[in-house]
């Protein structure tokens, strides 16, 4: 607060063009109504004590989240010292958290290709209404053949719920509710929060604590 301008983070516009339009004429509205006149408005000693205010509140309070320092930091902090700590318990013991994992991606890939989608059930939204407020729920019914259900993860996966295009902003897990003869049911609920239409779908993956990143073993069904 008090410490420089910005334009909104939310979109008004899917279309980039109509957006710039609208940022431009934001733009031209605060250099006019807000930034201009304050730096005018002057004391009986000429200065401009309103906008001096707001230059040390912006060098104070904005510029330090923009430096390489806080870069640095961000990096050292997110990606760094993550990585140094899995690297050590991978090479911890003569790498036999490496060996045990390089096995579970040997055994995953043997037997990706059974994992069959066997039943599936949501809310059909060709025939009802969904309504906000209400929780609704889903199930996958899976035949993992030789995998444990530990192996595989489910979600809903729904794109474009924030409003912002291309976007996939929201998932939700789904929790494993039954395990018999081989087949795995899997549950998740929700509770629109939105309106409007939106794409779903149900996204099947291989799952293990250990993997750094969903995309370093990109194994991906959909139900």
């Amino acid at each position: 607060e008090d410490a420089g301008w910005a334009l909104t983070e939310e979109r008004s516009y899917d279309n980039q063009n109509y957006q710039d339009e609208l940022d431009a004429e934001t733009i031209y509205s605060l250099l006019e109504n807000e930034i201009t006149p304050l730096f005018y408005t002057r004391d009986e000693k000429d200065l401009p004590r309103g906008w001096v205010k707001f230059i040390k509140n912006s060098i104070a309070g904005v510029a330090p989240n923009f430096t390489m320092n806080r870069m640095l930091t961000d990096y050292v902090e997110r990606f760094y010292n993550k990585l140094e700590e899995r690297s050590g318990r991978m090479k911890a013991d003569d790498h036999v958290l490496a060996r045990e994992l390089a096995a579970w991606k040997r055994t995953i890939l043997k037997h990706w290709d059974a994992v069959r989608v066997i039943e599936s059930k949501h809310p059909d939204i060709s025939r009802d209404f969904v309504d906000l407020g209400d929780t609704y729920q889903a199930e996958v019914v899976l035949d993992l053949g030789s995998l444990s259900p530990a192996d595989i993860g489910v979600e809903l996966v729904i794109p474009n719920y924030s409003g912002e295009e291309g976007k996939h902003t929201y998932t939700k897990a789904f929790e494993i509710v039954e395990n018999n003869n081989g087949y795995s049911c899997y549950r998740v609920e929700i509770t629109p929060a939105r309106a409007g239409v939106f794409e779903y779908g149900i996204r099947i993956f291989a799952r293990h604590e250990e993997l750094p990143h969903r995309q370093d073993f990109a194994l991906v069904k959909w139900a």
